[in-house]
Order: C-alpha cells, then sequence, then structure tokens
C-alpha cells in the first residue's frame, strides 16, 4: 500500500501532536472515536459509522450446495466495495490492491475464526446448504475502515434472520417471516478488530488512527480477538518492526475494545428486535436458489457485477459529515468507556461506599467480561487427578476438581484428600443446573460436573465415586493459570454451555489478601440457542461443622461415616442492601473447642430485580438415600426450591438457587462463594494455636461482608500478578511450574498460628500432617514465600532464631507448638542451621530491615559459632563440616559432603557481609578466613573431576576411609553423584554470594549430574524405595554412583523428587546449560498431567510438598534477577526480553531491549527504590538520583541506558 506525499507541514503538525500525547481530532493518543449503529428494515442491513468513516453492510442468503469434504456446513463469503468514495488517500493504480488486502484480513478475521456456526447452515446434508454473503460498501473514508467495516459485518451477521425451509422431494419451499418465524444465525463469538499505528521509530502508539495518521504511520497491527480473549488474526504492516512488549500491550487495549464493542452489538441488535412486532418482520433478504457445486470458483470479485443493495438514493453527495461524538479511553491502568455507551464499569470500592446495590451489579457485570488467563490447557482424558485448591494462605481449601467437582474438603483445619464431608454418594456437595427450554417444552436437570471416569465404574455397592447417580455433562474440559481454574462443560443435548471459573486472590506482598477463607466460582452460562432460556444454578451442601474427616467409624460394609455433627443449624441470611443472599451453617451442639468446629457460608450477589433466589435449610431424612431426590424432584420441577421448615438431620442439607431468563446468544453469570471460619487450629500442638485469619473474622459470614465489596479489586489484582508473569519472557514449562507449585501455600501444608507466624508441615498425607515442625532442611530449597511474602518470610526467620534456638547457638530443625512453651532439644541439622543463616541474609537484603539483622545478629552468630563447638560439625574451625551432619536425606553423613558443605561455605560468606555491615570485624575477619579456607579444601579434596563427593570419616576411629572399607558406616553417599550437591550453591546464586567455589568445577558438576542422573525412562530402573517416576517417564535421580555403588546407600538414592530436581536444573540455567535446565524441568511438569498426577500438587513425603516451591527459584535464574534494598541495586541476567520480578515487596516486570542499551523497569504493585541497576556484562549503572517508584504514586515506571 502506497500513501501520496503529505506535506511537511502536515507532517510536523501530527508528529506534534503525536508527541504531546494529543492528536488534531481533540482526542488523546489512547482514545478512540465513537461508534454509532443503526439499522434499516431489512434483517441484515446496518449502518456504522467511526467517527466520520462510515460503511453500510447488507447479509444475504442463497441455497446452494454443500463442498463435497464439508458436506454439512454452509458457507460465508464477504465483499467490500469502495468504489463509492474519491481517492484522497491512495494512488488509483493501488487502489484494487488495497480492497483486496483490507478483503482479505475481514476473511480471515471473520470467515476463517468459525464465529459462524457453519453446520447450523446445512438444510439437507450433502444436498442443499445456506450461504451467506455481507456486502460491505465504504461510504466514508476517514480512516480505519478495517474497524468500521469489521463491525458492520459482526453486526449484519447478529442482526440477520435465517428463513424457514422446508425439503419435500425435489421441491423447496422458503417462508416468509409471517408464515415462519426467522431465527438468527448461530454467533459462536464476536472476532472483533482493533487497529494501532506506531509513530517515532515506534515509540508512540495510538489507537483506531485518522486519515491523516494513517498517511504518516510508520507501521501498524491489526488484533482480531474475540470476547474470550482468543487472537483470530493478527496482521502487521509498515517499515517498523515490532517488539514483543508492544504488540502484547496492543493486546491488552485491544480486549478492552473487544468487550465493549461485543457488549454494544448484542444489546443494540436485542433492542432493535424489542421494538417490532414478532409477525410483522419483512421478508428475508435476496433468497437465490443456486447449483454451483463449488462455491469457491465464484471469486469475490465476481459479485461486484450482482445487484447491489445500496440505492443511489442512499449515497451521501459528500463525504463530508458533521457533530462527530467521540469514545473516549482514558489512561492504560483504567481503561473505562464514556456513559454514552453501554459497557463494562471500572470498579474502584471504598469501604465507605453507600450505594451497595450499584457496586454489587457493577462487579457482576464486569466480571462476566473479565478476561481470565490460561497458560495450561487439560483435555477430557487429563482430568481426572486435577484437584486446584482453593482458598487463602493459611485458611484451609476446598479444591474445584477437573471436570467441576468440588473435592478434598480442607477447610477444617486438617488435610483431608478425598473427603467429601461425607461418605461416598449422590449427596456430597454439588452444583447443578435446570434449563427450561419453551420451543420443546423440555425440562433438563443435570450436575455440573464431567463424566465418571473408567476406574470409576466398579465398587462393590456400585458407589465409586461422588454423584454416580447423577445426570453429568458428557464432555468437559480444564484451563488453567494458578490461581485461577476454568472447567469448560457441554453436551450435545443441552441448549447451554457451562465455564466454571474457581479462584481466591492471590497478590504477592499483600499477605492479608491472599489470605482469605473463601473459594469464589463463577458458573458463566451460554445460551447457545435462538430462544430465550430460563436457567437456574444450585449449590447443594450440607452443615458439616464437626466434621472434618478425622473423626468416622466404619460401617459393616466397610464404608467410612465422618461423624462430630451434631444438631446444626442453617440460617437464611441477606446482608449488603440485600444485594448478598445466602445460608449461613453453625452449631451451638459442637463442642466450641473442637478443631472441627468453626461456621460455613454458601452466599450469592444478586444482580438484577429479575434474579429469582430460593432455597431450602433441610432436607427430608435420608432413608434410603430419600434427601437427594427429593431434592432433585422439588429443583427438576421449575428451578426453584421450597424450603422443608425443619432440620432432621445432625448435618442438614443446605441448597440455595439462583434462576435467570438468558436471551438467545448471551451468557449470564451466576456467582457463588463458599467461605468458612474454623478458629480452633491445634496442629502438632497439644493445645490450640489457632489461626490468624480467624483475628480478622467474626465468622464466615464476615467473611463476605468484609470480602465481595473489595472482590473486584482483589481479583484485579490478581490478574495483574498472573498476565503479567505469563507476559513475560519466560519458557513456558518455568511459569507452569513456578504458578503452579504456589497452591502449596494455599494447603493445609502451610498456616499461620494465631499471633501471624507462618508454620509449616513438610506435606501432609490424606489425613494427618506429614512431618512437623517447619523442618529446616526442608523450607531452605523454596524460594517462592521470600520473593512472594517477605513478611512472611521474616516471620520464619523470627521462629528459626529466637524460638527455636537455644543459648548455645543449637537449633532445633523441627520446632515446637505452641510457640509460648519452652523448647525441648529434638536435634539439629547441619544443612538446615546453616541454610537458615544464607535465608537471614537473603530477606535482610531483600526487606532492606536494618533493625530486622540488628535485632537478630547475636542469635545468628550462635547459629554459625554451633558448628565450631567441640565434637561439631567444623570442630577444627578449618571451614570445612566433617562431623557427624544430620540433614535432609533423615540420615548422618561422617565426613565432608558436598550438600552440607556448600550450605556451610554460604552462611559464612552471608555471616561475613552481615558482620562487615554491623561492624562486627572480628567475626567477619574470621568467617571471611574459613570461608576461603573451606573452599579451597573442598575443590581440592571433593572434586573428582567430574563432581563433588563425599569423604567418608569412620565415626569410631575419626579417621578417612575409602568407600570399599567394611567398616564405613549405611546411609552414606561416598563417589556417588548426588542430585542436589550444589543446592549451597543455588541458595548463594540466589542471594547474589557469588561462587563458593571453583565456577568452572560448578559448571562441570552441572554437566555430570545429567549425564548419570537423568533417566529417560525408568521401565529398566530398579527402585526399593517410593516411586514418584514410573515407567515410560523421565527424570533425575537422586544419586548415581558412576564407579561402583555402595551397598546401604542413604535411602532415598533410588527415588526422585521434584525439588531436589529443580535444585539441579536451577543450577544448569545458572550455568548456561539452559537447554538442559529445561529438559529436567519438563520432565517434571510432563508426569503432572492431571491425568496420572494433580497439577497442582508435587508429592515427597505427603502431597503439597514444601519443597517443591523451590520451582519459583527457576524463574530467578532465567532472568539473573537480583534486588539489594540495604544498597537499593536492582540487577538482571544477560538475557533480553521481559521478566516478571518480584523482591516480596513490590513487583512489576523489566523490559531488556535487545541490545541491551536499555532497560524499561515498572511496578506494579508495592514500593521500591532503585539507586544502582545493572545488566549483566554492562557496568553498573549510578541513577543520578535514588528512585522511589510505588504503585500508589505517578511514578511507576523507570528507563535505564547503557553505553553500545
Amino acid at each position: 500500500m502506497k500513501e501520496l506525499i503529505c506535506s511537511t507541514i502536515e507532517r510536523n503538525v501530527v508528529l506534534k501532536c503525536i508527541r504531546d500525547h494529543k492528536r488534531l481530532d481533540c482526542r488523546t493518543i489512547d482514545e478512540t472515536r465513537s461508534v454509532n449503529i443503526e439499522f434499516r428494515s431489512h434483517p441484515g442491513y446496518v449502518s456504522v459509522t467511526l467517527g466520520q468513516t462510515r460503511v453500510i453492510a447488507q447479509a444475504s442468503c442463497r441455497i446452494t450446495k454443500p463442498k463435497e469434504s464439508r458436506a454439512s456446513e454452509g458457507h460465508i463469503r464477504i465483499h467490500l466495495d469502495m468504489s463509492k468514495i474519491p481517492l484522497i488517500n491512495l494512488e488509483n493504480w493501488k487502489h484494487q490492491e488495497f480492497v483486496q488486502e483490507l478483503n482479505g484480513i475481514l476473511e480471515q478475521n471473520i470467515r476463517n475464526s468459525n464465529c459462524l456456526d457453519l453446520e447450523s447452515l446445512c438444510i439437507n446434508s450433502g444436498e442443499l446448504v445456506w450461504s451467506i454473503k455481507i456486502d460491505l460498501i465504504v461510504l466514508n473514508n476517514c480512516g480505519n475502515i478495517l474497524d468500521c467495516a469489521n463491525i458492520a459485518a459482526l453486526c449484519s451477521l447478529y442482526h440477520f434472520r435465517l428463513p424457514e425451509v422446508s425439503v419435500h422431494g425435489s421441491e423447496i419451499r422458503v417462508y416468509s417471516s409471517t408464515e415462519r418465524r426467522a431465527h438468527p444465525l448461530r454467533i459462536l463469538h464476536f472476532p472483533i478488530n482493533v487497529l494501532f499505528a506506531f509513530f517515532v521509530d515506534g515509540r508512540y502508539t495510538l489507537i483506531d488512527p485518522n486519515s491523516d495518521e494513517e498517511r504518516l504511520m510508520d507501521g501498524f497491527v491489526s488484533i482480531s480477538m474475540n470476547q474470550h480473549k482468543e487472537i483470530c488474526g493478527i496482521h502487521m504492516g509498515g517499515k517498523l518492526g515490532l517488539k514483543k512488549e508492544q504488540v502484547e500491550l496492543c493486546k491488552k487495549l485491544a480486549f478492552k475494545k473487544v468487550l465493549e464493542l461485543t457488549d454494544r452489538i448484542r444489546q443494540v441488535v436485542t433492542d432493535y428486535y424489542k421494538t417490532i412486532e414478532p409477525t410483522t418482520h419483512t421478508q428475508p433478504s435476496i433468497i437465490r436458489i443456486d447449483n454451483d457445486e463449488d462455491e469457491d470458483n465464484e471469486s469475490s470479485s465476481s459479485s461486484e457485477n450482482e445487484d447491489s443493495v445500496l440505492t443511489k438514493s442512499e449515497i451521501p453527495p459528500s463525504p463530508i459529515e458533521n457533530n462527530v461524538s467521540l469514545l473516549l479511553m482514558p489512561d492504560l491502568d483504567h481503561l473505562s468507556l464514556t456513559d454514552d455507551v453501554p459497557t463494562m464499569t471500572t470498579m474502584n470500592v471504598d469501604k465507605s461506599t453507600s450505594d451497595l446495590e450499584n457496586v454489587m451489579c457493577s462487579y457482576l457485570t464486569q466480571n462476566l467480561n473479565q478476561p481470565w488467563p490460561i497458560l495450561k490447557h487439560y483435555d477430557q482424558d487429563h482430568l481426572y487427578n486435577i484437584a486446584l485448591p482453593l482458598g487463602g494462605i493459611g485458611t484451609g481449601t476446598v479444591s474445584l476438581g477437573g471436570r467441576g467437582e468440588l473435592r478434598d474438603w480442607e477447610i477444617g483445619n486438617k488435610p483431608a484428600k478425598k473427603y467429601s464431608t461425607v461418605t461416598i454418594g449422590n449427596d456430597a456437595p454439588f452444583f447443578s443446573v435446570f434449563v427450561n427450554q419453551p420451543s420443546t417444552s423440555s425440562k433438563i436437570t443435570k450436575a455440573l460436573i464431567g463424566p465418571v471416569h473408567p476406574t470409576e465404574h466398579l465398587h462393590y455397592e456400585g458407589r465409586a465415586c461422588n454423584h454416580h447417580g447423577l445426570p453429568r455433562f458428557r464432555q468437559a474440559s480444564f484451563d488453567a493459570a494458578y490461581p485461577f481454574g476454568i472447567v469448560n462443560l457441554s453436551d450435545s443435548n443441552m441448549p447451554i454451555e457451562v465455564r466454571i471459573k474457581g479462584f481466591n486472590p492471590f497478590i504477592p506482598t499483600d499477605s492479608e489478601s491472599s489470605g482469605i477463607p473463601i473459594a469464589v466460582l463463577y458458573y458463566e452460562v451460554t445460551n447457545i440457542t435462538n430462544e430465550v432460556l430460563d436457567v437456574s444454578i444450585c449449590g447443594s451442601m450440607r452443615n458439616f461443622v464437626g466434621q472434618d474427616g478425622s473423626k468416622y467409624f466404619i460401617a459393616g460394609d466397610g464404608d467410612y461415616v465422618p461423624i462430630g455433627a451434631k444438631n446444626n443449624i442453617n440460617v437464611y441470611r441477606e446482608d449488603l442492601a440485600g444485594e448478598l443472599k445466602g445460608i449461613y451453617m453453625n452449631s451451638t451442639n459442637v463442642d466450641p473447642s473442637d478443631p472441627a468446629w468453626g461456621t460455613i457460608a454458601l452466599t450469592t450477589l444478586v444482580d438484577s430485580p429479575d434474579t429469582i433466589i430460593t432455597y431450602r435449610l433441610s432436607s427430608i431424612a435420608n432413608a434410603w438415600y430419600h434427601a437427594i431426590l427429593d431434592f432433585w424432584d422439588d429443583f427438576s420441577a421449575d428451578g426453584t426450591l421450597h424450603d422443608k421448615g425443619q432440620l432432621v438431620d445432625d448435618n442438614p442439607m443446605a441448597s440455595l438457587a439462583v434462576k435467570k431468563k438468558i436471551q438467545p446468544g448471551d451468557v449470564e453469570l451466576f456467582p457463588f462463594f463458599i467461605t468458612w471460619n474454623f478458629p480452633n487450629r491445634m496442629a502438632w500442638s497439644p493445645t490450640i494455636v489457632g489461626n490468624y485469619y480467624s483475628t480478622l473474622y467474626k465468622d464466615a459470614w464476615d467473611v463476605c461482608i468484609q470480602t465481595l465489596p473489595h472482590l473486584a479489586d482483589l481479583e484485579s489484582n490478581t490478574l495483574d500478578f498472573v498476565n503479567l508473569i505469563l507476559a513475560s519472557d519466560y519458557p513456558g514449562v518455568l511459569k507452569e511450574a513456578a504458578l503452579f507449585n504456589l497452591a502449596t501455600l494455599r494447603s493445609q501444608t502451610v498456616f499461620r498460628i494465631a499471633d501471624g507466624h507462618l508454620m509449616a508441615w513438610e506435606g501432609v498425607f490424606d489425613i494427618f500432617g506429614s512431618c512437623l515442625g517447619s523442618c529446616t532442611h526442608v523450607w531452605n530449597y523454596e524460594q517462592a514465600i521470600a520473593f512472594l511474602f517477605g513478611n512472611l518470610a521474616k516471620t520464619m526467620r523470627d521462629v528459626e532464631f529466637n524460638y527455636a534456638t537455644f543459648d548455645d547457638g543449637a537449633m532445633n530443625f523441627r520446632v515446637q507448638l505452641p510457640l509460648t512453651k519452652p523448647q525441648e532439644r529434638t536435634g539439629t541439622a547441619a544443612d538446615g542451621q546453616m541454610g537458615c543463616i544464607m535465608k537471614m541474609y537473603r530477606d535482610w537484603q531483600l526487606s532492606g530491615d536494618d533493625d530486622f539483622l540488628k535485632k537478630n545478629w547475636e542469635q545468628v552468630k550462635k547459629v554459625l559459632a554451633f558448628a565450631w563447638q567441640p565434637n561439631s560439625w567444623d570442630a577444627d574451625q578449618d571451614g570445612v563440616e566433617e562431623g557427624a551432619q544430620p540433614n535432609t536425606m533423615d540420615v548422618t553423613y561422617y565426613g565432608p559432603n558436598p550438600q552440607c558443605n556448600f550450605w556451610y561455605l554460604g552462611a559464612l560468606r552471608a555471616a561475613y557481609l552481615m558482620a562487615s555491615y554491623i561492624g562486627d570485624e572480628d567475626f567477619a575477619n574470621k568467617c571471611g578466613y574459613l570461608f576461603i579456607n573451606g573452599s579451597t579444601w573442598i575443590d581440592e579434596n571433593l572434586f573428582n573431576g567430574e563432581y563433588y563427593e563425599q569423604k567418608i570419616i569412620d565415626p569410631k576411629t575419626g579417621h578417612f576411609i575409602s568407600s570399599d572399607d567394611p567398616n564405613v558406616p549405611d546411609y552414606q553417599l561416598g563417589k556417588g553423584c548426588l542430585v542436589d550437591q550444589l543446592v549451597g550453591q543455588m541458595m548463594s546464586h540466589v542471594c547474589n554470594l557469588g561462587y563458593l567455589a571453583s565456577s568452572t568445577n560448578m559448571a562441570t558438576t552441572c554437566r555430570s549430574i545429567l549425564k548419570y542422573n537423568y533417566l529417560d525412562t525408568f521401565n529398566e530402573h530398579f527402585n526399593n524405595m517410593r516411586s514418584f517416576v514410573i515407567g515410560d517417564e523421565s527424570g533425575l535421580l537422586m544419586a548415581s554412583w558412576p564407579h561402583g555403588r555402595l551397598q546401604f546407600p542413604f535411602p532415598y538414592f533410588s527415588e526422585s523428587m521434584t525439588g531436589f530436581e529443580y535444585t539441579a536444573a536451577c543450577n544448569m540455567i545458572y550455568e548456561y546449560q539452559t537447554q538442559e535446565g529445561l529438559k529436567c524441568i519438563q520432565s517434571i511438569r510432563d508426569r503432572f498431567d492431571g491425568l496420572k498426577r494433580n497439577p497442582f500438587s508435587e508429592p515427597e513425603c505427603g502431597h503439597h510438598y514444601g519443597r517443591s516451591m523451590t520451582s519459583w527459584a527457576t524463574l530467578l535464574a532465567w532472568s539473573g534477577f537480583h534486588y539489594s534494598a540495604v544498597t537499593r541495586t536492582m540487577e538482571f541476567g544477560d538475557k533480553t526480553g521481559v521478566f516478571f520480578w518480584s523482591n516480596g515487596y513490590s513487583w512489576g516486570s523489566c523490559w531488556i531491549v535487545k541490545n541491551k542499551t536499555k532497560a524499561h523497569l515498572t511496578l506494579v504493585y508495592g514500593t521500591v527504590e532503585i539507586e544502582f541497576f545493572g545488566i549483566k556484562g554492562k557496568p553498573m549503572k549510578k541513577l543520578l538520583e535514588r528512585v522511589i517508584l510505588s504503585s500508589t504514586s505517578d511514578m511507576k515506571t523507570l528507563t535505564i541506558k547503557f553505553d553500545d
């Protein structure tokens, strides 16, 4: 496309406006022109203006033969005509090329995106189908014909009505609308195009360019996207190479426009048909019977000879229009629309909001249009083991299953895998849907759950799974980007499609907003018919207060029957100006000191006075399972419920139903919220230690009152976090590993006691915690807490140094509860204790909290000096741990080994730097000497040329012995190649402490770990212990012995565990062995595919094992990110691209341009101070002045330039 030359004056004026973020038509650079849509008398005849650009569209239909390869599909064609406008912008000889280019884009956006269900155009399979044609006539071009024509085409399709037709033998009869009602086309989605123009080498971006701007733009990108955030087409042009970040920003802007226009088109068509009587429809548009066998033989241009749908009288004499109204789109952070266009509302809810009705209705409207990101898709064959935990940090969870079921009810202070609150059966908690389709007089009720898995068919009493006897949806799939999960349900006999969207707020740095005891469930129902449907969604669950799954009896048939509920009470309540409605569940008869005592609420928000809310507080007695039968009959009658008025069970079944009318093609949101408050946590304590979240909320109902008015902001901030990671240039498998393992923070593995301290098991078994005490040598590995929730990490350091540490410096590697009780000595761990020193250094650096360091410094010194005591780990104080070293392998190593010694060297290095900062010169000098001596000795004595090994010491004599000596104690490493031998080095990289030994040896060791420990298949692997990898799966072994194995090595040597694998992979990435590291991580995540294992729980000794969050370090390794709040220094590695970053107190992204001459830093949440900024390979850049970026101020971005 070659444009006519504009004058220098024109160019200068336009570009000056753009540089000033203004435009000649009074818009700012991120504003679009207003859209006006008008319909004429013919269905499918529409006039659309975008500012002064005007396009008329007419849809028409004809009957033709289908293609042989598509016997049951109709056709759609698009023809663009620009002959009615003067050629003021293009050279004449380029006119046809320009038209063909635009027509091609429209064809791809609309026809090729499958927005129209072509099978619905079939009249008689293999013989007759409808062919739809859209004629687009451009009447005025004032820029951006493409977007205007795209809107016109979609409006025409949605407005068009297809006549009824009957076929009897060779006779084809097409009925007029007075004989039989014409019906709308089945539009599956709206692929809306949004055009962006780029200027001044891409530094400025405009949305919706006018004709002057189009002539001057350096390049453009047009993005076609639908309301599900699916890209239907991207087209780029011009002389400018666009950056990925620019395109991503355009996609974000485009999606806002897509949502607005999708709603607008639906609304104006609905409003139009409300104004005309059903029996007075005009005749359908041009209908012809065509016997062409192959419609593709007829070119688009040939249609120019057909009768035009535009009369001469409708062609304006001049392409000039007046009274232009502008559609304003403010700054990128708060995209909203003016009130002249119906659209979603941007929510900024304040606690002082008085009009709660408007707050709630606006929230529901916004959420329906709120896109959720998708990182991983699971098809129907990979759903069976998916369980995404819904709940806050330290609150417990209920999990959203891959098929839509609610499973693993772990909200009552204890792990409860497979616990459904009842004996396996049909009355476990579930949601169901009722649909009334007037045209067929059919009423359908189904459970909102996907199909039963083949492994669930067999059971000695026909009850292999919950809800086994309820009608289900036949098709299901699952999409996720933690903490967001989406279940997609459909069925050929259902007039609706359903998306179940579940999440809980997760906002890094904001631990309280990320610690709310709520499961948010949105049921989005799409009417896929051409008639209005009555739809009701109902949630049913028993009041199981007192029953946490830990108390039960075994019935005569072997069933586990949970017990503990006692005359529980369900109460219907309304609040928040009547917009919050639901059922509050409590018990006055369960012991209020019981860990299973608490409250639960099942609630919804009402968005319209037409919404019908009904409920049941109980059911009939459950003799012969009549309770579920009675409920099903009641709900299936008309989608409403009738309360029984009395409680007949200890755990009465409550049901809450929401009923709405859904217009053809529309989507309605049915929001439900499950909240809870169980304050009596005991964990491994003999007494109640409580829950921190319970100090913030009076009961489960109070959780709703405090949370729901702010849920829109909580969801938005969570989306910002997830979208920022997904938009970063990390490999997809790293994003998956890092994000999905954050579910461990929400599981029963982690909790906060009433005073706010974060505590943890190692993992959880099905009904008990696994390995108590916030075990130091396990929790040394994970990196998520410190980099996402710095305040919580510091509470863990407080426990380690001020509760678990004795006067002599011995640190219990398992802390006892309650913390108010004096600790008893239960044992130390060499790796755990040294790792805590490194974590203290890390958390001090990330926070910049000098008081935190000074407060704990004397304890840090004691903990390190414990290693120098007689008979301790480094009793001779030479920088090498030779003594008996208890460690994370649950054994004691005798003699120096890489695993413990690199933790020790890291602790020495960290202590040296902390002591120097404090001014404790003597201690600093000692640590520095021991570090240098130890590092040299390790390289000279433990590195065997391929990797680091253990030198075994006979505990009886204290002398070194060879690995084949008969006096070698059991459970050693010896000459083995250990998967995590460099874990201390990984932590040193994370802390920016540098290399603890030879960097060359480190790189060689990483290669050796892959060479000797990685197995492509485990089919031939013998494993006498636990199998976390099986069959054709691949992974890293815990240890290998290339030169001969010990007879009885440490117990876990033949296993493969993800936390250790991530450690090895991180070191590989730090050593630029990126493909090798990715290979190891991909092997892990391939095993957690939803079919074989839960993608949101990587086990070791129990589900949701803490060490799995080592996966967060893969992002640190890839980006090379470091931050010190002490020196106000931020650094990145030598990779270019966009990278999410977080330091536990703030987060954002950094775009390092290709030649590394510039870095664009963006803060999204929190506050960060920067005085120095570095990119690996470039000299550290000292800023002219200290910069404070804050999400609460205007200063959120910073650009740092480097010399070539």
